[in-house]
């Protein structure tokens, strides 16, 4: 699988008219399109901010998406 086309899911803001029930699961939603804007604006004062984002999105994805089995994991 191409590398952009793997994280293509995390570019956008999730569609909350696809995923009715995303915001009672995810308090915080963070993607790729709002961290550049956060970027451009200054608003990371740290790289440790900007890490913290990217970890919020890999968490996110767990938490939406928790592994049923292994294989899930991957």
């Amino acid at each position: 699988m191409d590398f952009l086309n793997r994280f293509i899911e995390f570019t956008k803001p999730v569609d909350i008219a696809e995923v009715p029930d995303y915001l009672e699961i995810i308090n915080s939603p963070m993607d790729l399109e709002t961290m550049m804007y956060k970027v451009n604006m200054g608003d990371y004062m740290s790289a440790g901010q900007f890490l913290d984002d990217i970890k919020l999105i890999a968490s996110n994805c767990l938490n939406y998406n928790p592994p049923k089995d292994e294989s899930d994991k991957v």
